[in-house]
């Protein structure tokens, strides 16, 4: 298209007439701006009006109407055009955008929704170049250093996590630059956090020739599991060694106990069997005997039960 020192449309080529369907003098002067989508016209006149009384080069996007009536987006390119050191106009050029749009848009969406589902996913999700800096952080991820994931974008791991946390995960950053998967879980000094127990997974991201361009990062605090897993084996254990001295007493008690029984196993052993003895008495003594081997036996199933927690009970 050309358009003279008035602003106004002198010429527009074929392929212009053919996308709107209009002839060519609808087109001149300012006929052109009825086909721009109404929402961009505005815009659209903004730009090109301070952009022509400043004598600069402009770009602009806008949609305009095709013959069919469908809006399609175009990329408008004008640039002054002089004779001699005269201004006479504008010479410009517009390409149809409308599929690049929609790809972009695509994108969009789809980094909307990938957004969506990281930015509530409970781990700690962050992507690093190839120079170890954020190109990606969810928002549970930036959080954890009171960020937003925007914030972050841009910056030098070790500014965020701090230098001696990163001195310690450095090794692992560049193996997995390599090419490498790295998982792993370590105590890190962080400079904000403290020191946490974090389980990693470095996943190299490769362009589409293959090329590891960067990392993809999974993070998983450990520290309040591991400290949970700590309280239950010292529990655990206190457990155990009170199981074991009840063990013990009772092995003890059950031996204290059964000496003083023997002897009076004996006598009454001895006198139930006594013919010197009144019947009468001889039964007597024949009860306590009866007696003193039933507590014998109860003492005997003390013991098995020590003998069953050790697990040496013998059938």
């Amino acid at each position: 298209w050309l358009a003279g020192t008035d602003k106004r449309c002198t010429w527009v080529n074929q392929h212009w007439l053919d996308f709107t369907g209009l002839a060519l003098g609808s087109e001149v002067g300012e006929g052109w701006r009825d086909q721009v989508h109404a929402d961009d016209r505005k815009r659209c006149q903004s730009v090109y009006v301070t952009s022509f009384d400043a004598r600069l080069q402009f770009r602009m996007e806008y949609r305009l109407q095709r013959q069919d009536g469908e809006y399609r987006w175009l990329l408008d390119h004008g640039t002054p055009r002089y004779q001699g050191n005269e201004f006479v106009g504008y010479i410009g050029s517009c390409v149809d955008i409308t599929d690049r749009k929609q790809a972009e848009a695509l994108v969009r969406s789809s980094e909307l929704q990938m957004r969506l589902v990281t930015d509530h996913a409970s781990v700690f999700l962050c992507s690093l170049d190839r120079a170890h800096r954020f190109n990606f952080a969810n928002r549970a991820y930036a959080g954890r250093y009171g960020r937003e994931p925007a914030d972050l974008i841009g910056r030098h791991l070790p500014e965020v996590i701090g230098a001696d946390a990163y001195a310690v995960i450095r090794p692992h950053v560049e193996s997995a630059l390599a090419g490498n998967r790295e998982d792993f879980e370590l105590e890190l000094p962080y400079a904000t956090l403290g020191r946490r127990m974090v389980h990693f997974v470095y996943e190299p991201e490769r362009n589409v020739e293959g090329r590891v361009v960067g990392l993809v990062s999974v993070l998983t605090d450990m520290t309040e599991r591991r400290k949970a897993e700590q309280e239950l084996e010292r529990a655990r254990d206190k457990a155990e060694a009170a199981s074991r001295a009840k063990d013990d007493f009772l092995a003890a008690l059950s031996h204290e106990l059964r000496t003083p029984l023997n002897p009076v196993l004996l006598l009454a052993s001895d006198a139930a069997t006594n013919v010197n003895l009144s019947p009468e008495l001889r039964a007597d003594f024949e009860t306590i005997r009866k007696n003193v081997e039933l507590e014998a036996r109860l003492i005997d199933d003390l013991l098995d039960l020590t003998r069953i927690t050790r697990g040496k009970l013998t059938l």
